[in-house]
């Protein structure tokens, strides 16, 4: 499958902000008896569901959490 989802992608658009929003979206709808992980501070284990976590990298094309969690949850 090749089809694009946008034909152009503004250089103003804040597309972390996006992924962001989606990562943490997809967290709360994998693990639905959790909360998004606090922010601010490193991350335990015990403060996200692990399976959770990797349906969400690799939904944003991540294979290793550490990307997902450094970067969409902190």
């Amino acid at each position: 499958m090749n089809e694009h989802v946008f034909d152009h992608i503004p250089k103003a658009m804040d597309v972390q902000s996006y992924r962001r929003a989606s990562a943490q979206q997809r967290d709360l709808s994998h693990a639905p008896d959790r909360t998004l992980p606090p922010a601010g501070r490193r991350l335990k284990p015990t403060d996200y569901d692990i399976t959770a976590m990797h349906q969400v990298s690799r939904a944003l094309g991540h294979e290793c959490t550490d990307v997902v969690l450094n970067h969409y949850f902190r």
